[in-house]
This record gives structure tokens, sequence and C-alpha cells, in this order.
């Protein structure tokens, strides 16, 4: 078995509100070009972007992540548009010749979220993968114990994966082209820093008001999923996927074009 990456594509990034089923075609192409050259095994996760975020904002759980099972019918449309997303990215994948299966993430993570749901979620997967496919998952809304729906974040099912499937690469790419300092002159040209540590998430220079509006709690949250994950990975970066040819380049030479997290 080769070598596991599990690379997210932010919603940002690979949606678009007037693509069919909210998809960026000519974005969501081109990334699938490149994966499907690269000299390792993938698992791909995605967010929602243009087809998730603004339903969050429709129906007030953009804080929370939370809609009450009195709002089921809610939940549930909103549940059939990101799987709808989800299968457009797939049908695109499939006639650019790879091979990708769609993987409902209610079905293979613990109710916590914090795990798989045992041995047959993990062999589910590992099988997949042994076999040539590749499987992909998305942000989604998923049922709790007490019957309501909760956002299940696209970072934290990318995180979670790399670190049960012991993944070597953790990659995030999102529609910026890695972690801005703001520490600088505001007229010069956005710095973006090479590396970013645990320290860093209390830095409030690092992190705007679009991590507030974001229902899967935006850069910060992403950077905390990553930390984490980074710990048991060999490399874990944030990146653009609007740079055409980062993943061929660092699967070539061990390039990051983005920001490296970095565990200690």
């Amino acid at each position: 078995m080769k070598p596991l990456s599990v690379i997210k594509l932010g919603g940002a990034a690979i949606t678009d509100p007037h693509g069919p089923d909210g998809l960026n075609i000519e974005t969501a192409r081109r990334l699938t070009q490149e994966i499907a050259s690269l000299p390792t095994d993938v698992l791909l996760v995605h967010g929602t972007g243009a087809v998730g975020k603004p339903a969050a904002h429709q129906h007030g759980f953009v804080d929370t992540g939370l809609l009450p099972k009195e709002k089921s019918l809610v939940s549930c449309g909103i549940h059939r548009q990101l799987r709808s997303l989800n299968q457009r990215l797939i049908e695109l994948q499939l006639d650019l010749g790879l091979p990708s299966l769609g993987v409902d993430p209610a079905m293979i993570f613990n109710r916590e979220f914090s795990g798989l749901s045992g041995t047959t979620a993990r062999d589910h997967l590992s099988s997949l993968l042994l076999n040539g496919v590749m499987p992909v998952l998305y942000g989604d809304m998923v049922t709790t114990e007490d019957g309501s729906f909760k956002v299940l974040s696209s970072d934290v099912i990318a995180a979670v994966l790399a670190r049960e499937l012991g993944a070597q690469h953790l990659i995030f790419l999102s529609d910026v082209p890695g972690v801005y300092s703001t520490r600088h002159d505001p007229l010069a040209k956005p710095l973006i820093l090479d590396k970013i540590g645990i320290n860093d998430l209390e830095n409030p220079a690092l992190f705007g008001p679009s991590d507030r509006e974001d229902v899967s709690g935006g850069m910060r949250a992403k950077i905390r999923f990553a930390l984490e994950a980074s710990q048991s990975c060999e490399s874990c970066w944030i990146g653009s996927a609007h740079t055409e040819g980062i993943l061929t380049r660092f699967f070539a030479d061990g390039v990051v074009t983005g920001t490296r997290i970095i565990s200690s």
C-alpha cells in the first residue's frame, strides 16, 4: 500500500453559487488532474462554501453549528444540497478517469466526532484505498442523539482521518495562499507566514472577523485541528487551491507553497 495523504479542498475554493450544484468546475477539474498524478494514495475531503454557508446564515446556526430537531426538515434539505455537491464533484472525477467514491461521514464517525466508529469504518476506508479507489468525504449536517442536527466540519473530518489512518501528509488547500500575519504595515503587501505553531493560536493579529462568521470556525479552527493531526503526520500545511501545480510540486520536490503547521 502506498503512503497516504489526506487532502482537504476548501469550500470557498471549489464552490461557485452559479456552478452546477454549487461546484466550481474549472478549479475542481484542475485539482482532480493534479491529484490523479500524485505518487500517493489520497483520501479527499472537501468543504461546502457557497452551498453550506448561505444556509447557515439563513437559518441562524452560524455561531452554534446546531439545528434543533424541530427543524429536521430544514436540516435534511441542507444535507441533500451538500450531498449533491459531493456527487457532482465525484461525477467530474469519474469523467476525468479518477476512481472516486463518496463516503457519508455520519456513517464512519463516532457520536463525538472524535474518531472512527469502529473497525468496520476503518476497514471500509482502507479497503477502498487498497483497491485504488479514492474516498471522498465532505462537511455535512449529521444527527445527534437528541435528534438535532450538527455541523460536522470538513476540517475536523480531515484532521481526524489523518490521525486515525496514519497519513503521511495532511494538506489543506484553501482560497488563500497560507496564514496571513497582520503584524506589518497595513499598506504593504500581505505577509504569509512560513510556519505556525500552537502558541500562535492566541495571537489576535492572525485572525479576523471572518473566523467568527464561519460556521466551521475559520482559519483559527483549521489550524487547531491541523496542529492536533500534525503530531502524527510527517508534514502538515495550508496553501492555496488556486495555485496551479501546488500539489505536483510538493510531491516532486517537497516544496511547500504556503504555511507549515508545526506541532512543537
